[in-house]
């Protein structure tokens, strides 16, 4: 050593000490490495213990924080205790110098400090707790997605064996599967259903058509799928949703399938009403074929008939009655059916419904590619929600239907719709439509000067709800009438085609990235530390087993060089103060001591610690050559050994 002290090879510490911080390091930098490439790689997990018992986790990873942040804060107080070992052996230090760095060691704060020292190891014991809180960020389990792709089967439109019904006969030829259906996954199908829906879903179609303009009608609910809602319009696709994408839950797990995202074919269905200023007795209108007799309990009968705007005249073919104790409470109507856009809907109604009556609104189905993205329950969300966009970049000419099939489909249904639902004291059908009407009205920011003509796009929004509601209804009884004949055979590719979604599970990722660097930047620090140490002790190769921050070594080192550290406190206490034991006691602390070696024999060498007083810092009591003391144990008296 530079003072001249040697120790013999017994009295250093071996090779595999002065390893134990560097090993220390090398096992944070490998966690934090890898967490650092799994974060780059976006790795992610099906975790179902993580939703189900967060605390469990929770409690995991804090033991594992602890774990680590205590090796790498070890790694650098045994890196202090390494350089306080041997400085104390090529020099003196006082006794405040080794309390302070006995407290950075242990972690610890010690109030008998002086108030500098004091403030230094509360500083140093707030920077232990820094790598503990990157740790806890590295390894938190956070929400990730895991991504996937899986197939899935829809209706090919117009594709279906359902049958006409149009010339009188709208629903002589209406196929309905049973009653009741058993649970698809999640949720419970609202059968029955039917090529005729608008007779079997009646109540669902004229409720979804009266709280379409409700202010709070952003989730729209499905009326053949129980807890499955429409974020908006649903423009008639999403049928494969809870009836042919089983196999998505399957694969993923109900617990764990987020979402999942797919295109389809559909139609982007306009209606544009207005008044007929023109109304004659020619065109669609009620006529009264028989009297009310109250006294009788007979209801007066009206007969719906008349030409409609594209020239057709409804008097022979596909007129209907209804009937009502006067024609103020009654509402009918009849659509067009050509193989062309846009076909037409002609309303008459009563004084009650007034709104309604006379008006011809133009439909025009748009042959158009929806995105369709699927959401299912959560802890955040109880429903299923399915969100419908039109995708704007698929241009479609004629590509959906061509044959018009489907759309004529609808169209009949339409007119089936007010067929069956009359009433005597009122009509479902213009309750429903005002409804929507009253809540536009509510919506509205100046009601005063509301007329029929501004409830028109009021009309417009129940009337492409009807629309959507039916195609949608119409190819999920696609789906059901070919799985009632094919259970468990392979999907038709004359009536499904065959799709690819993008699927969402919910999965959990460990740790953020920028606390993971962070962690990696201060493995490194850590390890530039060691590197520098290491080079600056040589590898620690003077390093002595002695360790004066060990309570044994220190009893025992102070036992062997009693004699000159009795001395020294003799000479700072004075004979009406002596020390009495205190930590704090500052004349005591001004003590220097350093490491020194006795040779008891030639063949016997023991370490003990030797003291004196210095040449000192401020406060010293008095001022004296370095006279180390030590016992010898075989002359049983003190004496002075030179170094």
């Amino acid at each position: 050593m530079a003072s001249g002290l040697h120790f013999p090879n017994s009295h250093l510490e071996g090779w595999f000490t002065k390893t134990i911080p560097l090993i220390a390091l090398l096992i944070t930098t490998t966690v934090s490495t890898a967490l650092l490439y799994l974060n780059l790689t976006r790795w992610n997990f099906q975790h179902v213990a993580w939703t189900s018992v967060p605390s469990f986790m929770a409690g995991i990873i804090q033991v594992v924080v602890e774990i680590l942040a205590a090796v790498q804060i070890f790694a650098l107080l045994t890196l202090v205790n390494f350089a306080t070992r041997i400085a104390l052996c090529r020099s003196n230090s006082t006794l405040d110098v080794l309390k302070y760095r006995a407290a950075i060691c242990l972690g610890r704060i010690d109030l008998s400090l002086p108030w500098l020292s004091m403030t230094l190891v509360i500083l140093v014991y707030g920077l232990m707790k820094v790598p503990a809180f990157l740790w806890a960020n590295s390894l938190a389990l956070s929400p990730s997605v895991r991504t996937g792709s899986n197939n899935l089967y829809v209706p090919i439109l117009g594709a279906d064996n359902f049958i006409h019904n149009f010339n009188g006969d709208e629903l002589k030829h209406c196929w309905r599967s049973p009653a009741s259906f058993p649970n698809q996954g999640l949720f419970l199908m609202a059968g029955p259903y039917s090529s005729c829906p608008g007779r079997d879903f009646v109540d669902g179609l004229l409720e979804a058509a009266s709280t379409v303009s409700l202010a709070n009608a952003d989730y729209l609910p499905r009326i053949d799928v129980d807890g499955a809602f429409y974020s908006g319009r649903s423009y008639g696709v999403g049928a494969a949703v809870g009836h042919s994408d089983t196999q998505q839950s399957q694969n993923w797990g109900d617990s764990v399938l987020a979402s999942y995202t797919y295109q389809d074919l559909g139609f982007n269905t306009e209606v544009l009403c207005n008044y007929n200023s023109s109304l004659t007795s020619a065109d669609w209108s009620l006529w009264q074929l028989q009297a009310e007799n109250k006294n009788e309990g007979i209801p007066a009968i009206f007969e719906a008939k008349g030409q409609l705007p594209d020239g057709s005249n409804i008097n022979s073919t596909s007129f209907y009655t209804t009937w009502g104790w006067s024609v103020d409470e009654t509402v009918a109507w009849q659509t067009t059916n050509s193989t062309y856009n846009p076909n037409y809907i002609s309303t008459a109604a009563g004084f009650n419904y007034k709104f309604m009556n006379a008006t011809q609104c133009t439909i025009n189905f748009i042959p158009t590619m929806f995105d369709i993205m699927v959401t299912y329950p959560s802890q955040s969300s109880p429903n299923m929600v399915i969100t419908v966009t039109p995708n704007s970049d698929e241009p479609l000419e004629n590509a959906v239907d061509p044959t018009w099939h489907l759309q004529t489909l609808v169209l009949e249904q339409i007119t089936a719709l007010s067929m069956v639902s009359t009433t005597l004291y009122g009509s479902v059908l213009g309750e429903a439509f005002l409804a929507n009407a009253q809540a536009c009205s509510s919506n509205a920011t100046n009601t005063a000067q509301f007329t029929d003509n501004s409830l028109l796009p009021c009309m417009q929004q129940s009337w492409e709800s009807i629309i959507d509601n039916l195609l949608l209804l119409l190819t999920a009884a696609q789906i059901v009438e070919y799985r009632e004949n094919n259970a468990n055979g392979p999907w038709d590719p004359a009536q499904f085609r065959e799709v690819f979604d993008r699927e969402n599970g919910i999965a959990s990722q460990i740790g953020t990235r920028m606390y993971i660097l962070l962690t990696c930047a201060l493995n490194a620090i850590c390890l530039i530390i060691w590197i520098i140490e290491a080079f600056r002790w040589s590898f620690w190769k003077d390093l002595p087993k002695f360790n004066i921050l060990d309570l044994k070594s220190a009893v025992l080192g102070g036992a062997m060089g009693g004699g000159s550290i009795v001395a020294t406190i003799r000479e700072v206490e004075s004979p009406k103060a002596p020390w009495t034991g205190a930590s704090d006691d500052e004349k005591v602390g001004e003590i220097q001591v350093q490491v020194a070696v006795i040779d008891a024999d030639e063949n016997l060498k023991r370490v003990s610690l030797k003291a004196s007083l210095g040449t000192g810092k401020v406060g010293t009591i008095g001022r004296r050559p370095w006279a180390p003391f030590s016992y010898d144990k075989v002359s049983g008296e003190e004496s002075v050994q030179s170094f």
